[in-house]
């Protein structure tokens, strides 16, 4: 069980990749649903694929309108091993993400994830007051003397489970900071020549972060033995802690189709252990 809880947590830095929009493209990711599988082949699976779990991105139809009048997108992310027979047994996950941010200053407004293993529960909501600080809520941890979540949250989750404000960052985030989920799309709008690269800041939640995107060119894939013709990004992540840039994850690879909305079609990263693929399914 602990391999496979080490699986599931090397594929949570590939899921927060995944989903929501920005500038240029951002009305036509409106109303997307992408559904993936989640694939391991290494050292713990005899050199053999194992599929792990599903995957599932989509971002609602309508703009949020904020009170402020702009337009906002709101876009959900989730990954559930029920379908997985051994992944099941083992380790039964279901993990939901989902955010909301602002696109004419592209910055994070609201951040909820979910996390169930068996019966246990963590729910905790992170909210960017724009500033720089993040305001961490926690539904599984309740400080009865802490403040709750302010009501217009309240109404996006869309739900009545009680949230407290739990912690805030220590370090002061970038106002324009993304949330991970968030940074896919943002690859998606670059135009970037071969061996051209981007910094795009962003957040964990906690501690801010860097992301150097680089373009590795034209290339064919074959998926579900179909021939696509697509452009290979290659990302590395560095976090900030106290001024000094430490690496946070093996580098990653994001594949997107040279269609108009290029499409993401493959995410895949690889360390001693073996590769770790996201392959789309609803091509």
């Amino acid at each position: 069980m602990i391999i496979f809880k080490q699986l599931i947590a090397k594929f949570f830095t590939i899921l927060f990749l995944l989903s929501l929009s920005y500038n240029a493209f951002a009305s036509s990711f409106l109303g997307e649903h992408f559904h993936y599988k989640l694939f391991y082949k290494g050292i713990y699976s005899l050199n053999r694929p194992f599929f792990v779990a599903d995957i599932n991105v989509a971002t609602k139809p309508q703009w949020v309108i904020l009170p402020n009048g702009e337009k906002a997108l709101d876009s959900q992310l989730t990954l559930s091993t029920q379908n997985s027979p051994f992944a099941k047994l083992i380790y039964p996950l279901f993990f939901r993400i989902r955010t909301l941010y602002q696109l004419k200053k592209r910055r994070l407004i609201l951040l909820e994830k979910y996390k169930k293993v068996r019966s246990k529960i963590r729910h905790a909501l992170f909210y960017a007051d724009g500033k720089g600080t993040i305001f961490r809520y926690r539904a599984d941890k309740l400080n009865p003397k802490k403040p709750t979540l302010p009501q217009v949250m309240q109404d996006w989750l869309g739900t009545s489970t009680e949230f407290r404000l739990y912690s805030q960052n220590k370090q002061k985030i970038p106002k324009n900071a993304l949330d991970q989920l968030a940074l896919i799309n943002v690859v998606r709008t670059l135009k970037l020549a071969k061996g051209a690269c981007q910094f795009i800041p962003l957040t964990s939640g906690k501690i801010p972060m860097d992301y150097h995107v680089c373009s590795m060119g034209k290339t064919q894939l074959i998926l579900s033995k179909k021939k696509w013709q697509t452009t290979r990004f290659k990302l590395t992540a560095t976090e900030i802690e106290k001024g000094k840039r430490i690496p946070s994850h093996s580098t990653l690879f994001i594949w997107l189709s040279t269609h108009q909305n290029k499409i993401p079609l493959r995410f895949a990263t690889q360390d001693s252990t073996g590769l770790y693929q996201i392959d789309l399914q609803n091509n």
